[in-house]
């Protein structure tokens, strides 16, 4: 992330729909579907300023890691927890050390993310699991993604692909998610990308700062935290802005 935006993004985690709705998806599904005989020992990998470390800290002990060494310093100095500075490409831990390694919207951000899923995969435990999300859809491709630093967007069959690639493990569920907003974002996406062209050189924006929702935030948070109990049961959605893996180490 740049520099001045981490105060901004600190409070879209804390506050936005679609970050606090995805939290939603996410607890949900993790207490249904990631059960062990004990408390969980948790990696939450890419923690960026740490809007998930609170939420993930109720599911179990948790060690957060960042690789951005400002995030880190602002994780320490305004939430007053832990936190490792590292890299997903060499986490620094022994192998099967955690039951539940989490990279939310992380791979994205790595050139290497074949590597990426085989050290989430490393320091996890037999039987363990390893969470994973990243945004849909290359179409959907627009400035958010160039001032967050990603390399790419997925679709589930090359996530698929790149998980199922992983030894001594298997793919346990896979879906999109942020199914209802999938539409409008599509031509949203492509009408502002068409306006970015025809007006080349204006400041680059992510779509947190372009589209403030005002009154319509705990509206927009209800609509999309809707899909967790399907999602948390098993069922898939076959469209969305974002994907949901869910990989079991044997």
């Amino acid at each position: 992330m740049d520099r001045a935006w981490y105060q901004k993004y600190y409070e879209f985690e804390k506050n936005h729909w679609w970050f606090k709705a995805r939290e939603e998806i996410l607890k949900d599904y993790i207490r249904i579907n990631c059960k062990t005989n004990q408390r969980r020992k948790i990696l939450n990998v890419g923690a960026a300023t740490g809007g998930s470390i609170g939420w993930l800290s109720e599911l179990g002990e948790i060690t957060s890691l960042e690789f951005d060494k400002e995030s880190v310093s602002f994780v320490k100095e305004h939430l007053k927890a832990e936190i490792v500075e590292g890299s997903i490409l060499e986490l620094p831990f022994p192998e099967n050390s955690f039951d539940l390694v989490c990279a939310f919207d992380v791979v994205e951000h790595v050139e290497n993310d074949k590597l990426a899923v085989e050290e989430l995969a490393r320091v996890c435990r037999a039987n363990g699991n390893v969470l994973i999300t990243v945004p849909a859809h290359m179409k959907l491709w627009s400035q958010h993604d160039v001032i967050n630093h990603h390399f790419r967007r997925y679709t589930t069959d090359a996530l698929s692909e790149l998980l199922n690639a992983l030894p001594s493990g298997k793919m346990q569920f896979i879906t999109y998610f942020n199914y209802y907003f999938y539409f409008p974002i599509v031509v949203l996406r492509k009408m502002n990308n068409l306006l970015s062209n025809l007006m080349s050189g204006t400041k680059l924006k992510s779509d947190f700062e372009k589209f403030r929702p005002g009154f319509l935030n705990g509206i927009l948070f209800k609509i999309m935290a809707s899909e967790k109990k399907r999602i948390s049961s098993g069922r898939v959605y076959n469209e969305g802005v974002s994907i949901l893996a869910h990989w079991i180490k044997n």
